[in-house]
């Protein structure tokens, strides 16, 4: 596992989405120290009409500098450890390369039904892995991975079904390529 070099951030809608802590530099630390959103994603339930919901701005993590990448990829895992407070849920777990999106967007749900209850999804380590035909990625090869603009995207936002205040902290995102 490697962790990125680069970490910048940008929004769909600055006016509306929440920002992350402009000191981003702390991202490829070890973990240790995180950044958070610069105020608290809400929830806020307005029955009987749409509930509002918040989403923080992306994170792109590039530059991993790999070692050693095999010359044919089959497996891409992306590790995400963070302090979701019990309630912010993933909106975009995304591979990136040179400034674009590319395959499948790997977010996980907030929870899954299960027969008796809501089980929550929302784990402080993440793992989002597979091969990639999961990642929907054709042709990667080692040349890109080892491109610097090569990295994942990330974006959350507030829990879909439950209303909260809650400002996530993310202390590590790390990507390993086999």
């Amino acid at each position: 596992m490697t962790t990125p070099t680069e970490v910048t951030q940008y929004a769909e809608a600055p006016d509306v989405d929440i920002a992350w802590d402009s000191n981003l530099s702390f991202l490829p630390n070890n973990g240790i120290v995180g950044i958070s959103t610069v105020k608290p994603l809400l929830h806020i339930s307005r029955s009987p009409k749409l509930d509002l919901t918040y989403k923080t701005w992306f994170i792109q993590a590039t530059g991993f500098n790999f070692t050693n990448l095999p010359d044919i990829i089959s497996n891409i895992k992306v590790t995400v450890n963070m302090n979701r407070g019990g309630r912010v849920s993933d909106d975009t777990i995304q591979l990136c390369y040179q400034g674009s999106a590319i395959g499948e967007n790997r977010a996980q749900p907030a929870y899954e039904l299960t027969v008796n209850q809501n089980q929550s999804l929302l784990q402080p380590t993440t793992n989002y892995e597979g091969n990639l035909a999961t990642w929907k990625i054709d042709n990667l090869t080692a040349s890109m991975a080892q491109d610097s603009s090569f990295g994942v995207l990330l974006r959350y936002r507030s829990h879909p079904s439950w209303p909260h205040k809650t400002s996530p902290m993310l202390y590590s995102v790390s990507l390993q390529i086999e």
